[in-house]
C-alpha cells in the first residue's frame, strides 16, 4: 500500500465520525487494537 492510498483510507475513516455515515469504512479480519496503557496489543 503506497502512502496515498492509506492517507485515503485514513481520511474515510474519520470523516465517518463527522458524518455517522461509516458504509464507506472498511476493516481488516487481521486487526489489532494498542492498549493507551499497558502498551499490549489485542486482536
Amino acid at each position: 500500500m503506497d502512502k496515498e492510498q492509506y492517507r485515503e483510507i485514513l481520511l474515510t475513516y474519520f470523516k465517518a465520525f463527522g458524518t455517522g455515515d461509516f458504509s464507506q469504512v472498511k476493516f481488516s479480519s487481521n486487526i489489532q487494537f494498542l492498549s493507551p496503557i499497558s502498551q499490549n496489543t489485542f486482536d
